[in-house]
């Protein structure tokens, strides 16, 4: 299901050159890990456990350098709801997180390539689904969570 219903189709949109419909598709793939990872009982993916999940799995795996700062958790959901919007999201705007943009500005923003972000976005998933097989108890919640996910898109 992860991999035909998020990671193959990103591949398919960037291998195309649809790179904002990757991008989106990209962050939608990090809210529903964040949903897969939520503790038994608990239903909604808030704000804070996008960011909780991201700041996990997705900034180790993705290339910090000299040349920009280090983002974060909260900086990729402020990307993430500018990209779902158009525009840029209020925690931007109101100086809470870092600007990203996927190319080069005039703005003062931290670049990061949109495959840069799906490279590290899927060594993500693949360090969260093996961390969570090793745990009996948060594997049989993670099939009863992809079994939800199974009723509710068409896969």
């Amino acid at each position: 299901m992860i991999e035909n219903g998020i990671k193959r189709p990103v591949r398919f949109l960037l291998e195309n050159h649809c790179l904002a419909a990757a991008l989106i598709l990209t962050y939608s793939g990090i809210e529903m890990m964040a949903f897969l990872n939520l503790p038994s009982g608990t239903l909604d993916v808030t704000r804070s456990v996008f960011i909780d999940w991201a700041d996990k799995y997705v900034i180790p795996c993705l290339r910090q350098n000299a040349s920009r700062p280090t983002i974060t958790g909260k900086d990729l959901y402020g990307a993430r709801c500018s990209a779902v919007r158009g525009t840029d999201s209020r925690l931007v705007r109101e100086g809470h997180c870092r600007l990203i943009r996927y190319a080069s500005t005039n703005e003062t923003a931290t670049l990061v390539e949109v495959e840069e972000l799906v490279g590290a976005f899927f060594r993500g998933v693949d360090a969260f689904i093996a961390e969570t097989l090793l745990d009996q108890r948060r594997a049989e919640l993670l099939t009863t969570r992809l079994e939800q996910i199974l009723k509710t898109l068409p896969f």
